[in-house]
């Protein structure tokens, strides 16, 4: 009897493990999360010539609508209603077939829409149009943004977006009241021939080439002031910056992530959001 319940709890990890998705991690208020927020903003305001740095997809922002409109719009015009059934909680991670199975739209057809959507899907994702009209700041990032630039402290941007869609991005900031533009601000994207040079590359090659274009924007972070902290979303990315802001606070934000192996440092404190309420 104790085999058979053994096997039985066996094959339901299987199949849970089978039937699961990327999940976005809502925005909550994490154990010690507030009195890491309070110390980083004290630390601000006593340290000279203080930067703190902030990542923006995933971190401060939430593109999630800019795909769910993009679905929304192919349903629309090729008279696909289940792609209506698809919501924000829905996607998560990178995988558009995902995205569709966890709304509860039958295998066949996301898989021929996982194809399919990509062509109409890309242009639209990477304009300035869509992203200056459907990104949202995550909770409590843009009062956090400001009381931090309120200590005097110079917010750097670092951000993975190709510097092609700089006006929508900067468009989003400054309408939802993040500082930007302004003095003590500066605002670091990758270079669209980099890229540009990626597409067609595997997610691990992408990942080598991004680590690359972070390192060359942690010295223009550095040459900024002392840099006190660092929040970004993603775990290579957030390891990179522990190694090379050392004394600096790096926070790994845990909401979304791309679909690679590597965890996050285990010494580094996690956030999963910017309430401290």
């Amino acid at each position: 009897m104790k085999r058979l319940f053994f096997l039985f709890v066996v094959m339901l990890c299987i199949l849970v493990g089978s039937s699961s998705f990327a999940a976005w991690n809502e925005t909550t208020v994490r154990k010690g999360q507030p009195e890491l927020l309070k110390s980083v903003i004290e630390k601000a305001s006593t340290t000279k010539n203080a930067v703190v740095v902030f990542d923006l997809d995933s971190t401060l922002l939430d593109a999630r609508l800019r795909s769910l409109r993009i679905y929304h719009e192919y349903g629309s015009q090729f008279n696909i209603p289940e792609l209506f059934n698809v919501e924000r909680r829905n996607v998560a991670g990178w995988n558009f077939r995902d995205h569709f199975l966890s709304s509860g739209m039958k295998k066949d057809l996301a898989l021929k829409l996982d194809e399919e959507i990509k062509t109409f899907w890309k242009p639209r994702f990477f304009s300035n149009e869509y992203v200056a009209n459907y990104d949202i700041p995550l909770p409590g990032a843009l009062d956090y943004v400001n009381t931090i630039y309120k200590t005097g402290a110079n917010i750097v941007y670092i951000t993975g977006r190709n510097d092609d869609l700089k006006t929508g991005t900067i468009a989003t900031l400054k309408h939802f009241g993040f500082p930007i533009n302004v003095a003590r601000t500066t605002l670091i994207m990758k270079p669209a021939k980099l890229v540009q040079k990626t597409e067609g590359y595997t997610h691990e090659k992408q990942s080598q080439i991004d680590e690359d274009y972070k390192i060359t924007a942690t010295k223009k972070a550095k040459a900024i002031g002392n840099v006190i902290a660092v929040f970004d979303n993603e775990p290579t990315h957030i390891n990179l910056y522990s190694d090379q802001f050392q004394g600096a606070t790096v926070v790994f934000v845990d909401t979304d992530t791309s679909p690679l192996k590597t965890k996050p440092y285990s010494t580094l404190p996690v956030i999963n959001g910017w309430l401290m309420k």
